[in-house]
């Protein structure tokens, strides 16, 4: 048996730490074989018992005790490349190697600068000795554009591949940061001391048909609907010439003196740095504040890839784990009926996450929220109440049983059931002006009349709790 050990580092508060080894235990490097996860001893003297930012995973705590699994643990797949990304590295693996890629290879290839505050610590090596090219960056316009050069520049540089699984999918993504002189560069290859933004860049699928430029021209609109309709949301995207520009909430960056101990400032603010502003030359050298972020799967400590979950197996863990289990609960479930609400079918125990810090453990703002019902795919909700399975095609749940399986998983909390009803009876009420909405929000008539077609129905089920 092949054995191969890599250490998992975490970024706190201003700095990279060896947190663990993990060691690979098996002759294929896939991740359904065995392994090995072990906190470093200094780490375990410094941080011993945390289960919050310090951690790999709010599953496991800091301590001596190695955990040996039958796969790699949940968290690890947060950070393996898969999709557009893994399908570009294992592309340019075979070409140099003549082998098919295993996951460890993704892994190590593409590890080095994953959401979130871990990283593979070989990854980040490996891609320190890549040859630099375009050190000046690219004004937003070639970034935009994607110009000669800084279409080169990312294939050079890896950037498409850098889109780990907290920027999953088959459309193709860039991590980019915003210098002090307002230029942009590979997220990865600007030192931290320069940074005054983060940002994704996600382009239109390979096939570049119309209805995904529509789908991606409306997740703007949509998270601005989002937001009028209650729910935690990252408003500041902006589409331009079929580019869409996501600002990065994993990700903060502070000045000062008390810099590196500013995390908890930036904590119901995201990264509040615009990145159309001026780029300010003046601040000084900055710090990059990682915040930990896993996806539910993560949580849930399910390894495994595009597999069916329930709601109810969610709602457990947000209750368990949360330490305002009635507000992550309310908000899980109001988004799941705006799903309903607005043809977003792409619910997969990855496009939902979990951000850590100083003990606190809470829902990321909503992402990858779109009309994804319009897509040509067929996409099928891969997240369900319990009971829909057999319902001849029935997406909306009954809402009294959605309350029944709250109870039953939280062991009837009045606190949570009382609020999750609130919330519910809330968002009904914001459903009944979703068109006048949506239209301020800007989101199209095409996709008004065709995504959110279930709305009223929606609406209907929520009128039955009254």
């Amino acid at each position: 048996m092949a054995t191969t050990t890599l250490t998992l580092q975490l970024y706190i508060n201003g700095e990279w730490h060896d947190a663990a080894k993990f060691t690979h235990l098996g002759d294929m490097g896939a991740f359904t074989e065995p392994c090995i996860v072990e906190y470093e001893r200094d780490f375990v003297v410094a941080f011993f018992g945390a289960t919050d930012e310090h951690a790999l995973s709010a599953r496991y705590e800091v301590d001596m005790q190695p955990i040996k699994l039958s796969r790699w643990p949940a968290f690890l797949l947060d950070i393996l490349p898969l999709g557009f990304a893994g399908n570009r590295i294992a592309r340019a693996y075979k070409e140099d190697t003549g082998r098919d890629a295993s996951h460890l290879d993704l892994l190590v290839l593409g590890g080095a600068n994953s959401i979130g505050n871990v990283r593979v610590k070989e990854a980040w090596e490996l891609m320190q000795e890549k040859p630099r090219v375009f050190p000046e960056g690219f004004d937003l316009d070639e970034v935009i554009q994607r110009g000669d050069a800084f279409m080169t520049y990312a294939d050079e540089n890896g950037l498409s591949a850098q889109a780990t699984s907290g920027a999953q999918g088959e459309a193709p993504k860039i991590l980019l940061a915003q210098d002090e002189l307002g230029r942009w560069h590979a997220d990865s290859l600007l030192p931290d001391h320069r940074a005054r933004a983060h940002v994704l860049v996600k382009y239109a699928r390979g096939n570049k048909a119309e209805m995904d430029y529509t789908i991606l021209r409306n997740e703007a609109a949509y998270m601005r609907l989002a937001k009028a309709m209650g729910i935690r949301a990252n408003d500041d995207l902006i589409w331009e010439n079929n580019t869409l520009i996501i600002p990065r909430f994993d990700r903060a960056v502070a000045f000062g003196l008390n810099a590196k101990q500013a995390a908890p400032l930036f904590w119901l603010g995201g990264n509040r740095v615009k990145p159309f502003t001026t780029a300010d030359s003046t601040q000084g050298s900055a710090v990059v504040h990682r915040f930990a972020q896993e996806s539910l799967l993560s949580l849930a400590g399910i390894a495994e890839v595009g597999v069916h979950i329930h709601h109810h197996q969610m709602v457990k863990l947000l209750a368990e784990h949360a330490v305002d289990p009635a507000e992550e609960v309310a908000e899980y479930i109001v988004r799941d009926l705006l799903n309903l609400a607005t043809g977003n079918r792409d619910n997969h125990g990855r496009n939902t996450a979990v951000r850590r810090l100083n003990g606190r453990l809470e829902l990321t703002p909503l992402y990858d929220f779109a009309p994804m019902s319009l897509d040509p795919a067929v996409i099928t909700r891969s997240s369900t109440w319990k009971g829909l399975e057999g319902s001849a095609g029935r997406l909306i749940p009954d809402l009294t049983d959605v309350l029944e399986q709250v109870a039953e998983v939280t062991d009837g909390d009045a606190g949570i059931l009382n609020l999750v009803k609130a919330r519910i009876l809330d968002l009904g009420a914001r459903l009944e002006h979703l068109p006048e909405e949506a239209k301020s929000a800007g989101v199209e008539e095409l996709v008004l009349s065709r995504a959110c077609n279930q709305y009223r129905t929606v609406v209907d089920e929520i009128a039955k709790l009254k």
